[in-house]
């Protein structure tokens, strides 16, 4: 199990050190930026719960990213039961987003909420994913 993890720390570090799909460098609202996810992940329903089971909240977060969250700040500040509370998830929205994305690429925000960290390299098809939270962020761009 830890050399599982040990490789996913690799496989983490090379995807988000070799991106660069997009240069994005234009600042975004990221609070629309969440709110767009919010939309997407759960239309704002913070008892969501995926059909799966593994993802709850408004931003429908798994327990593995609960305990990414608590490794990034070096304690064990966030519980499961967190994911079902908004400020908590906007919070650990936050932190992942500011370990893994600390250029702030619009673009690789929404694809890795949806695919992870490495969603780059891995299987999961986040195009689709990115379209839909883009159409609700630019709804909230002209409000």
């Amino acid at each position: 199990m830890m050399r599982k993890y040990f490789i996913l720390l690799l496989l983490t570090f090379f995807s988000i050190n070799s991106f660069s799909e997009t240069n994005d460098t234009k600042v975004y609202d990221w609070d629309k930026v969440i709110n767009a996810l919010i939309e997407v992940e759960s239309k704002g329903d913070e008892k969501a719960v995926s059909k799966n089971k593994k993802f709850v909240g408004i931003l429908q977060i798994s327990t593995i990213l609960v305990d990414d969250c608590n490794r990034i700040i070096g304690e064990k500040k966030y519980t499961y039961n967190c994911r079902y509370d908004k400020t908590k998830s906007i919070e650990m929205f936050k932190i992942i987003q500011n370990y893994y994305n600390p250029k702030k690429d619009l673009t690789f925000a929404i694809r890795m909420w949806k695919g992870g960290p490495t969603w780059k390299t891995n299987s999961i098809d986040t195009k689709e994913y990115y379209n839909k939270v883009m159409k609700e962020y630019k709804k909230r761009d002209t409000k």
